[in-house]
């Protein structure tokens, strides 16, 4: 049975038990999604929900727009999925979504190997539905199998003795301190003191710092807050005499760590406070036994002295086979092979 809804609050306390079955990440979840919808959502919301025997079985939110249908989803979303409780749920779900979907449905930040994006790939195909699908982003991660001393020792000689030696010279300039905010009581203050950390540098002058667009801004105060409140929260600092030089924005939950965003004090560069922080960071999360430290985002150098793995997102179009439909996809992907051999990437995969 296919319900639809029009608010993800109308079904947040049934969602959540539904992604606490399934052991979705938090940026499945209604309070994330509620977030990002007032953040950066332009169209109108819809929920759609897949039920059995009266229980929520599937759900995923989409926005509508003149143009078509679209994932809420952006560079600040780490994955975006369906979720359901089995494949066969994700079956009706994802046929369901495609009865809804207009001239056009755009779903970005997919996982390529979920049961989602599988559940996907069988519907378009039993539809006879042209989509595509290209890789927007490499996310690394550290898989965090075995102890600490061992993934260190895994890590290029030449790092760890420069970590060791930026950690000496940070010692020589003060008191250092790691420090974790689980959400305390002043969590509020502890996160703004971290965003003006985040937004110092080469963010702040290429506009990319949370602080640097009112939207932004207002999504990640959310989305903390939201975290807060499910004891999910963590924000990590590496203090020099008492004062912030880097911090980490992150999420924790079942036994993952999601590193949302993070920066450091320019001024102390040549120190590595960053590196530094992210270094006590993952060793934290061992003494955890945590499951995995994702660093998401993009596979970024620095990233990639930490890990060798990556996880592959993907955005796929579908267009309906009507006129409308053919047009509109004509044009996009005359458009999107110009772009992509412009810039020397490979052609979009055909589904």
């Amino acid at each position: 049975m296919i319900e639809r809804y029009d608010d993800p609050a109308a079904l947040a306390v049934e969602w959540d038990d539904l992604a606490d079955q399934a052991e979705a990440p938090p940026f499945l979840r209604p309070g994330w999604i509620a977030a990002w919808i007032d953040a950066f959502g332009k169209g109108r919301p819809v929920v759609l929900a897949v039920r059995r025997d009266g229980r929520l079985a599937a759900v995923t939110a989409l926005l509508t727009r003149l143009a078509g249908v679209y994932s809420p989803a952006n560079s600040h979303t780490p994955v975006f999925d369906l979720l359901a409780l089995d494949r066969d749920a994700a079956d009706e779900l994802a046929d369901a979504v495609l009865a809804f979907g207009g001239h056009r449905l755009d779903l970005s930040f997919l996982d390529p190997d979920g049961q989602g994006f599988a559940a996907w790939r069988a519907a378009t195909a039993r539809r006879g539905i042209r989509t595509t699908a290209w890789e927007v982003a490499r996310a690394p991660y550290v898989s965090l199998d075995g102890n600490w001393t061992d993934y260190r020792s895994s890590l290029e000689r030449k790092f760890r003795k420069e970590l060791e030696r930026l950690d000496r010279r940070l010692a020589d300039s003060g008191h250092v301190e790691f420090v974790v905010d689980e959400g305390s009581p002043r969590w509020p203050e502890a996160l703004e003191e971290g965003l003006r950390i985040e937004g110092s540098g080469w963010k702040a002058e290429s506009g990319t710092a949370i602080l640097s667009r009112p939207d932004t801004a207002r999504f990640y105060r959310t989305v903390a807050a939201w975290a807060a409140e499910r004891g999910c929260l963590r924000l990590k600092f590496l203090r020099l005499d008492g004062r912030a030089v880097a911090f980490d924005l992150v999420l924790e939950a079942g036994g993952v760590a999601h590193v949302l965003k993070g920066g450091f004090d320019p001024e102390l560069r040549r120190l590595g406070p960053g590196m530094l922080l992210t270094e006590r960071s993952i060793r934290r999360a061992f003494e955890l036994g945590l499951r995995s430290y994702e660093l998401h985002g993009t596979d970024d150098a620095y990233k990639l002295r930490w890990t060798g793995t990556v996880r592959s997102r993907v955005k796929t179009q579908s267009f309906p086979r009507s006129v409308a439909g053919t047009l509109t996809y004509l044009a996009f992907d005359r458009g999107r092979s110009l772009y992509r051999r412009a810039r020397g990437m490979p052609p979009a995969e055909r589904l």
